[in-house]
């Protein structure tokens, strides 16, 4: 409540702009998310942040506290402290890079959907089950661990590559297909 009071002063300061909707800060259940189109701009929305949290009796933490710039470097402070610049974070499972890039993140979620996989592969490798009750099972409780967070993902050729070798390997594990034996996608 005293939080929603005093970022309410923020209503009318520098601002970007996302479709036809303006922003200059994202509040979550623990975080705030300030957003600005410059170092200054930036400073002046932490300022006003700080400011207005004072005289409500609240204080910012600024070993808590850290700027991401997607730019460059920046010194961002609070209360006359200097914030030390994240390079990365993860918010909600995904990773958020300063370079706006999801390679890490992609990687990350691929290691983790291998590990769904085989803690489920005494059913998908089952030979009693059929291949559409397998590719159903892997579509519903593996993929979607794989594409939790990827509205966010910059897919670039190599990362493209890499799903698509995540996903020939499940195939042939679900097949019980080596990977010496030369096999083509027609083939199997």
């Amino acid at each position: 409540m005293y939080s929603e009071t005093a970022l309410s002063k923020l209503t009318t300061k520098p601002s970007v702009q996302l479709d036809d909707r303006i922003y200059n800060n994202f509040r979550y259940t623990h975080d705030t998310v300030l957003i600005a189109e410059s170092e200054e701009k930036l400073q002046e929305l932490m300022d006003i942040a700080t400011e207005e949290s004072l005289k409500l009796g609240l204080s910012i933490n600024c070993q808590n506290a850290f700027p991401m710039v997607c730019s460059k470097k920046t010194q961002i402070s609070a209360n006359g402290t200097a914030l030390h610049q994240k390079e990365s974070f993860t918010y909600s499972g995904s990773m958020i890079t300063a370079d706006g890039r999801s390679e890490s993140n992609i990687k990350c979620r691929l290691a983790v959907t291998k590990k769904t996989f085989m803690n489920m592969n005494g059913v998908l490798g089952a030979r009693n089950l059929s291949l559409g009750i397998k590719k159903r099972l892997l579509k519903c409780y593996v993929w979607l661990v794989t594409t939790y967070g990827c509205e966010s993902w910059i897919i670039n050729k190599v990362m493209s590559a890499h799903l698509d070798v995540t996903e020939t390997w499940f195939y042939r594990r679900m097949l019980s297909i080596s990977w010496t034996e030369k096999m083509l996608n027609a083939e199997s």
